[in-house]
């Protein structure tokens, strides 16, 4: 399989990750079962007219470890909208299995860090590697769900870099400044995507366009919102065929729980013109660009 520029569209599960209330802790724990969506709360930075603005922001993305969680009081029952808002916590000392003989999730794509990073999910399946771990810089991956019969997107990754490494328990072959990172989502425990073949555990690890280190202009972001003014919750942001079909005829899909959509046709300025076409439309719609997301430090809970 050659590497190729992609237009990718991502549709994990949508599910909102909400404790029951039944629960006498407000600690959510690491998530040991499926993926699922938190409204997260964190401190980050935002992209204003080529300016980052430091703001505590709420948005909807994959924080699979512990979190401090907050009830809405009187959530909009619509599907969209948030019934628990989560503080990111991390504590490392917490198995890596549970007593049902289930690792610990990763955070992919992961947002916490300058250059937002995306290392294996979907990347294979029982038949090998799929074209995303193959993609070429410039390309775009929209992670997102589907949600109430519509694409909702939860992060814009623009691939940057990558770099190719196997994972193997105990080893990590590259740059060890992400140590933290390789902790939290498992690099070197053994906690393989299901489907890599023991014999045959080659990865991608994407490094995100960020604003101080574009590619060709483009950069990775969260559709964020101010905390301030939104405390209740905000909706999902959502992206349609028809507000994409004057630059890509056929990229978003409004029908799948889970897999992934290659753009036919794919180009660099496609790229760029669907890249600017979303920051309008997010923007339009009320949300920020947020970027440089806080990573909570590792601490006993």
């Amino acid at each position: 399989m050659n590497d190729e520029l992609a237009f990718v569209q991502f549709i994990h599960p949508g599910r909102e990750n909400c404790p029951s209330k039944r629960s006498k802790t407000n600690i959510a724990a690491w998530n040991h079962g499926s993926h699922r969506r938190k409204f997260l709360c964190a401190q980050g930075q935002y992209v204003s007219n080529g300016r980052l603005i430091g703001e505590e922001q709420c948005f909807w993305g994959e924080w699979e470890p512990q979190s401090h969680i907050t009830r809405i009081t009187n959530p909009q029952e619509d599907g969209c909208s948030p019934h628990v808002i989560h503080r990111p916590m991390l504590d490392l000392t917490e198995p890596v299995k549970n007593a049902q003989n289930r690792y610990r999730q990763n955070t992919d794509p992961f947002v916490f860090r300058e250059q937002f990073l995306y290392r294996c999910c979907q990347q294979t399946r029982k038949t090998g590697p799929t074209q995303l771990a193959h993609l070429l810089p410039g390309s775009i991956v929209l992670f997102g769900s589907r949600v109430n019969g519509l694409f909702a997107v939860d992060t814009v990754f623009v691939v940057e870099s990558y770099h190719d490494y196997c994972d193997q328990i105990g080893g990590m072959d590259f740059d060890p400044s992400l140590k933290h990172y390789a902790e939290i989502v498992g690099i070197g425990l053994g906690m393989n995507e299901p489907g890599w073949k023991k014999d045959s555990s080659r990865m991608r690890l994407y490094y995100g366009a960020s604003p101080s280190k574009p590619y060709e202009g483009m950069y990775s972001f969260v559709p964020s919102k101010p905390l301030k003014g939104n405390e209740h919750g905000c909706a999902r942001p959502t992206l349609t065929q028809d507000e994409m079909r004057d630059i890509y005829v056929d990229c978003i899909t409004d029908n799948l729980q889970q897999s992934f959509k290659l753009c036919p046709d794919a180009t660099l300025n496609g790229n760029l013109a669907a890249w600017n076409r979303i920051r309008t439309l997010f923007a339009q719609k009320g949300y920020l660009e947020g970027v440089n997301f806080q990573c909570p430090k590792n601490s006993k809970i």
